[in-house]
């Protein structure tokens, strides 16, 4: 397994859902054979959880089965399977048809379709990374702005919250995004911008919130 049911109920809790759904054998051998093979991880992902309606209602689109059986030239015309796009696709990540093979391969993203940078080392580590991510635009309650936190506050941060064991690069001229916790149903999720980090936040009920709002209240500036 490259996702734990600890992992998949933070998930839940995150995105307000109460069960996962993923794609069929059937839906899956669609696309498998459309490939030829697909990595053990990205088919554990589908299996799992791919399909949960409240994964598409975010900020950005994850490329599924679906998007291949509506456009399928776009198969032809790439050299990557697609995972994900930004919602104007200015940036989309994807895994090499070369690497299809292996059971859980890097992840890279690309601004001009030309240059691809590494994401991620792994499928599995990328998949978790972007859907914490993601989640921070889920949550039911969230901070509506953008905070701007120096090195010192960020610090701040890291002391005060745990982070997350999944990390990706490079989306959207980002370094690093990982995402930060101190209880299950809260999240924080950074963008490291050469030193600079900008911050969204939010939790999964009213309570939380409002901790997590104490919790951050003197750290960085809104942008």
């Amino acid at each position: 397994m490259y996702f734990t049911d600890e992992f998949w109920q933070i998930v839940k809790t995150l995105y307000g859902v109460e069960a996962l759904q993923g794609y069929t054998e059937q839906e899956i051998a669609q696309i498998k054979n459309m490939c030829g093979t697909l990595p053990k991880a990205l088919e554990e992902f589908y299996q799992t959880a791919a399909k949960t309606p409240a994964f598409h209602h975010v900020q950005d689109e994850w490329i599924t089965p679906e998007y291949y059986q509506k456009h399928p030239k776009a198969w032809q015309q790439d050299d990557m399977l697609l995972l994900l796009a930004e919602n104007q696709w200015v940036c989309c990540a994807g895994i090499k048809k070369e690497d299809l093979h292996l059971d859980n391969p890097p992840i890279y993203v690309t601004e001009d379709n030309k240059q691809w940078l590494l994401s991620a080392q792994t499928t599995s580590e990328f998949v978790s990374a972007v859907l914490l991510y993601e989640a921070s635009f889920a949550l039911e309650y969230a901070f509506d702005d953008v905070l701007w936190l120096e090195q010192e506050d960020f610090e701040k941060l890291e002391q005060r919250f745990e982070k997350y064991p999944f990390t990706f690069q490079n989306w959207i001229s980002a370094g690093d995004v990982c995402c930060y916790y101190n209880a299950e149903d809260n999240l924080v999720n950074v963008w490291d911008l050469d030193g600079q980090f900008q911050v969204l936040y939010g939790a999964a009920n009213e309570v939380a919130f409002e901790k997590l709002q104490n919790d951050m209240a003197d750290l960085g500036e809104p942008v």
